[in-house]
């Protein structure tokens, strides 16, 4: 029974935060300018 509540309340608790943690992350990219994970970087799994 701990593990099921523990489960849920940080299941929920992650849910409750991920629309915040978005609003931080794309204000932090905005404010610096730079997104330096997608600079160059090329995400196809296809070879041209």
């Amino acid at each position: 029974m701990v593990m099921l509540s523990q489960f849920v309340l940080k299941v929920s608790w992650e849910v409750l935060l991920t629309p915040v943690t978005y609003l931080v992350v794309n204000v932090l990219k905005r404010s610096e300018g730079v997104d330096v994970y997608d600079r160059g970087t090329d995400f196809s799994p296809f070879q041209i």
